[in-house]
């Protein structure tokens, strides 16, 4: 995964490049260092401090163990994670109770993990006297203790390969999907507009996505739920073979609507974790193009695109619960708005948990940049 990150922090430039790698770095190998290093505390005649973090981490591990029994998905995922491969992320975040047991094979009356050689025989001791049999995962280590092998690697069930590409509004979102639909076969390309959008909530309005009467509709917390309950709808029913592209998701088309309806900044944290709990399995891309200066490329998108559509995005501006909270209205009030927005995104995007491309929204050359965005988004991944 380290690799990975280089990988996309050189995509991005060079400029800042240690800083930028080693800030991702450390957020990838946290978790599972805890996992190694935390396990070796189950046993009680290891000394060392049990903190509460240590203590809830080792009670997970040993949940997703038991699951693992009789799941070889779930033990192939928690050995990737252990060993680089993958992101902690890819690990379930609260469904270890309802993971589902695999039957035990009918031929060798075996379950099938065990017989691929994923689970260890089950060492059992006694952590003291309230808790018997207490099962205790291995110490998989960071070094090679444990390796997966290619054909465990292989048992892992597709899912859906899913592109976000967000960015502030007329960043080039929509040029940079239909030349990602354009050059990778079996791809499927959601405009933010799109009629039949899987994941959009809400209706259209006459000039696009503005959701200007949103609020009649919906507070921060039913908008959030809704939000999160198509992508859930999504995930079961995509297709396992295909590249699914969205434009103007998972931002601007979600977090700009909690934004505009005013949401406390931790309801807007709390829903960008929840949907990245449930984006896990997929390991989704984000091509997300920053903005230095969003007041001057909103001067920008309005001079390229007349009056009537500053007037339109004033006005549908002016109607949410963020500007009227505020007191504010008129194109100034929309530049209040947009930086604060601009920040929220930019600060959203330091917090995405899976691969990501960042770029600049206002290149000098877009075909240099669509270049670049391609090439990442075919290069294959862990």
């Amino acid at each position: 995964m380290e690799s990975l990150a280089l990988r996309d922090c050189l995509a991005a430039g060079t400029q800042d490049i240690a800083r930028r790698f080693f800030r991702v770095a450390s957020q990838l190998i946290d978790i599972p260092w805890q996992i190694a290093v935390g396990s070796d505390l189950q046993h009680p005649r290891v000394e060392g401090a049990r903190t509460t973090q240590v203590r809830f981490i080792n009670w997970y591990i040993g949940k997703l163990y038991r699951a693992a029994e009789g799941d070889a998905v779930l033990a192939g995922r928690f050995l990737e994670v252990a060993n680089l491969m993958r992101q902690p992320a890819a690990l379930p975040a609260d469904g270890i109770p309802r993971v589902e047991r695999k039957p035990r094979d009918r031929r060798s009356g075996q379950n099938p993990a065990r017989r691929v050689g994923l689970i260890r025989p089950q060492l059992r001791f006694r952590r003291n006297r309230a808790i018997q049999d207490w099962r205790t995962p291995p110490s998989w280590g960071m070094l090679g203790k444990s390796v997966v092998s290619s054909a465990s690697m292989q048992m892992s069930s597709p899912h859906p390969h899913i592109l976000f590409i967000d960015g502030l509004p007329g960043s080039g979102k929509s040029m940079a999907a239909e030349a990602v639909g354009g050059s990778v076969p079996n791809s499927r390309v959601f405009a933010e507009t799109a009629p039949n959008h899987p994941l959009l909530v809400g209706t259209l309005d006459r000039m696009g996505a503005a959701f200007a009467d949103i609020h009649e509709m919906h507070s921060a917390d039913s908008f959030a739920a809704a939000a999160l309950a198509r992508l859930e709808s999504f995930l079961e029913s995509a297709g396992r073979d295909v590249l699914y592209v969205f434009e103007s998701h998972p931002i601007q088309s979600t977090v700009r609507v909690l934004f505009q309806l005013n949401a406390p900044q931790t309801t807007i944290l709390r829903f960008w974790s929840d949907l990245q709990d449930r984006l896990a399995v997929v390991q989704p891309r984000l091509i997300y193009f920053q903005e230095r200066n969003p007041v001057q490329a909103m001067k920008e998108i309005n001079r390229k695109r007349g009056p009537v559509w500053e007037s339109y995005l004033v006005e549908a501006l002016a109607q949410s619960p963020w500007m009227r909270a505020r007191a504010v209205s008129g194109v100034e009030g929309a530049d209040q708005m947009l930086v604060a927005y601009a920040d929220l995104i930019d600060q959203l995007a330091d917090l995405w948990r899976f691969p990501m491309l960042k770029l600049p929204a206002r290149p000098e050359s877009y075909e240099a940049r669509t270049n670049v965005l391609t090439k990442w988004v075919m290069a294959p991944t862990a």
